[in-house]
């Protein structure tokens, strides 16, 4: 066997156990901790179990700490109150002596012995505390916590129609905002007093912890006064201070609060970086349009790295926030533009003019980005001229791989109110497109009568349902070769030749790239599916049709074309036929969760002759009289409606057929009885389904009255 080692990102785990799921960290050195390796850090009455921040205006919760294995202590309170309490009993001891001298003496000296041991040990704790002394606890309000990563490059189209795209080092910020009140800054005043600091003394804050989310080990490159001040690791950041000349504690005149900006630039990964920006410019002249009229197609594909799949889902594309072209004033004014929000400058001193859209939300499926932009000009186009431009698209999430921001207390504990971290990228690209490759070209479609003889216009596939699953595993698989699937549409199911079959019609419609030549598909999906006695089809046949259409100036163009219809053919037809395989295994696998089975023998299906009984197997012949499992609410809302309504009617009465005889000795059950056994069975199948949640009261609702409407109605026929 061969194994390959395959490179991670850092990532924030619990520093026991490596579960990512971080509940505090310790108050010293921002060691994570799990919510199960926490130590305790209240007792049962909700105090404090370490008093290192008790005294400063902190309650409950608020001053609970949090410990690692390597900086676990616990400081313990004073003992004030013991001593006083031995002052009072020796004041009493002293009083008494004047009513009865022994007595008198008793409590003395028992209060000065507690009042003096106390007082000792009060030193000690109090000697103990200041060895440990903690920074200063500050509890700002968090105004922000954004994280912004930026991909940069450049996209060149070649007078030979040579198409280069070339990114830059992604580069990311980390911005944290937070504001300290007047009553927060008033808390300096008690830490002072409490651990014997002058005026003059330095005193170090703590305002909390960052810890990053996700896969992500950043390299930090913070300016220099930051560097001195922050710790920073590759997975989190505290941030400590001094309280003299801090932002937090500098409040300007008329500004009840201080407020400390954290701006932090950082590096990713190389691993992380793409090799080529995914976006596609293809510029075009119109047919039939005199050269007037520019149309620029822009799509945004999925950002890959080296595990393929992994950065499309990480990635969300939201909308172009910028798209704005440069084109000479010798093409004559603009007559109309498409998207009609557009801005068009005309500076005088240039001899260009400008074209702007600001912002456009896409149009295409989510995660990926595509827009069409068309402008007619007053004069025709010159090829030989080029154009130049620059775009700025956002998407949610990050190639880093960070995914969240969870902010810690100085304490520790997780912050109570912490604003939900912004985590986005921006990409911004200048492009500079060669007009020289662009013509008026033909297209040729695949198949095409008798260009494409051997090149079939429909493929069958028996046994492949044609459902939602075969839809969403096909498209998942053109998305991961690199298709771009522009749309999915599915047309209503309509009912079939019989009461238990529904017809099914999908159309997908995608497009990929050859260079900057657009090569666009269209696969359909037609079949029916067939319900025996359950809402999910159990049996189906597909038939798949795929033409594939491009536009060539040359042969190798047209060639390309067909090498297209050819290599997405094998893949539509390798997956299809896995399917096929997947419907024939669950037709074999009788007990299988979820699997609905024809109708038992006794009411409608065909009965064996009493030899092609007796030679079954038994777990045939325990099939073919179990009935179907009840519908889950989530197969019973997706079914349509010509299956939950034959699913719902009442069951059709018993066939005149004669009995299957039975697999042991003694007399066979007469069709009746049998047919009552099963409704019975029936009814208690769907009140399991009930009590376990897998359908809903008004579907069993449906369901009894159904069977027993049909029940009564045996009964009597019975009496009769």
């Amino acid at each position: 066997m061969l194994l390959a080692l395959e490179d991670h990102a850092p990532q924030a785990r619990c520093y026991r156990c490596g579960s990512p799921d971080i509940f505090a960290v310790c108050h010293h050195c921002g060691t994570g901790m799990c919510q199960e390796h926490t130590p305790r850090a209240v007792d049962g009455g909700e105090k404090p179990v370490s008093k290192e921040f008790a005294g400063l205006g902190l309650e409950g919760r608020q001053a609970a700490v949090y410990h690692c294995a390597e900086h676990d202590h616990a400081v313990k309170g004073g003992l004030m109150n013991v001593i006083v309490a031995g002052g009072v009993v020796t004041v009493v001891g002293i009083l008494v002596m004047f009513v009865n001298v022994i007595a008198g003496l008793v409590l003395l000296l028992a209060g000065l012995g507690v009042g003096v041991a106390a007082y000792l040990a009060h030193q000690r704790r109090k000697a103990a505390a200041l060895a440990v002394r903690p920074p200063l606890p500050v509890l700002p309000s968090l105004d922000s916590v954004n994280v912004l990563e930026t991909l940069r490059g450049q996209v060149r189209l070649g007078e030979d129609g040579t198409y280069v795209s070339t990114p830059q080092p992604t580069e990311g910020t980390l911005d944290v905002v937070m504001t300290l009140a007047r009553p927060d800054r008033e808390r300096l005043s008690s830490y002072r007093a409490r651990f014997g600091l002058g005026q003059d003394d330095p005193v170090e804050f703590s305002a909390g912890f960052a810890v990053l989310k996700g896969e992500a080990g950043l390299t930090f490159r913070p300016e220099p006064a930051q560097q001195n001040s922050l710790l920073i690791s590759d997975t989190g950041i505290a941030f400590p201070g001094q309280v003299s000349g801090h932002p937090l504690f500098s409040a300007e005149h008329g500004r009840p609060a201080g407020q400390w900006a954290v701006h932090l630039p950082y590096g990713l990964p190389q691993a992380r970086t793409p090799r080529s920006i995914p976006i596609w410019i293809v510029p075009s002249l119109v047919p039939a349009s005199d050269k007037r009229t520019l149309q620029v197609d822009l799509h945004w594909g999925p950002l890959r790295e080296e595990r393929p799949g992994e950065a499309r889902k990480q990635l969300t594309f939201l909308r172009f926030e910028l798209i704005k072209l440069i084109v000479p004033k010798t093409w004559g004014n603009v007559e109309s533009a498409s998207p009609v929000n557009a801005y068009i400058s005309n500076p005088e001193s240039q001899s260009v003019r400008t074209i702007e859209w600001r912002p456009l939300s896409p149009t295409g499926p989510e995660k990926t980005g595509s827009q069409t932009l068309t402008i007619r000009f007053e004069k025709q186009i010159s090829q030989a001229d080029m154009l130049i431009g620059s775009l700025r698209a956002a998407f949610k999430g990050t190639l880093s791989g960070v995914t969240d921001i969870r902010m810690y207390r100085p304490t520790g504990g997780g912050w109570l109110q912490a604003p939900k971290a912004t985590v986005t990228m921006e990409a911004e690209v200048d492009f500079q497109l060669s007009l020289n490759s662009v013509r008026y070209q033909a297209v040729r479609v695949v198949p095409d009568g008798l260009k494409d003889v051997g090149r079939p216009d429909v493929d069958e596939f028996t046994g492949v349902i044609p459902d939602y699953r075969t839809v969403i595993e096909l498209t998942d698989e053109l998305s991961d070769s690199g298709y771009y699937v522009k749309q999915v549409i599915e047309n209503p199911p309509r009912g079939g030749g019989r009461a238990n079959l529904v017809n099914r019609y999908w159309d997908i419609a995608g497009r990929r790239y050859d260079g900057v030549f657009p090569i666009d598909f269209h696969l359909t999906l037609t079949g029916e599916e067939e319900y025996l006695g359950s809402i999910q089809a159990n049996a189906g046949s597909t038939a798949a049709r795929l033409s594939v259409h491009g536009s060539y100036v040359n042969q190798n163009m047209e060639n390309q074309v067909v090498s297209e219809w050819d290599a997405l053919h094998d893949l539509v037809a390798t997956r299809l036929k896995s399917r096929e395989m997947f419907s024939a295994a669950r037709e074999a696998d009788t007990r299988s969760p979820g699997t609905h089975l024809p109708p038992a023998y006794g009411y409608g299906a065909h009965v064996p002759p009493a030899q092609e009984w007796d030679q079954s197997p038994p777990v045939a012949r325990e099939w073919a009289q179990s009935p179907p499992p009840p519908p889950s609410a989530q197969e019973w809302d997706q079914s349509p409606p010509v299956a939950r309504e034959w699913a719902q009617s009442p069951l059709p009465p018993p066939s005149p057929s004669p009995s299957p005889p039975a697999a042991g000795p003694g007399p066979a059950a007469g069709p009746g009885e049998s047919r009552m056994a099963t409704l019975r069975r029936r009814l208690e199948a769907a009140t399991d389904a009930l009590v376990e949640g897998r359908i809903s009261e008004e579907t069993y609702r449906r369901i009894e009255g159904n069977i027993r409407a049909e029940l009564a109605r045996m009964s009597a026929q019975n009496d009769d």
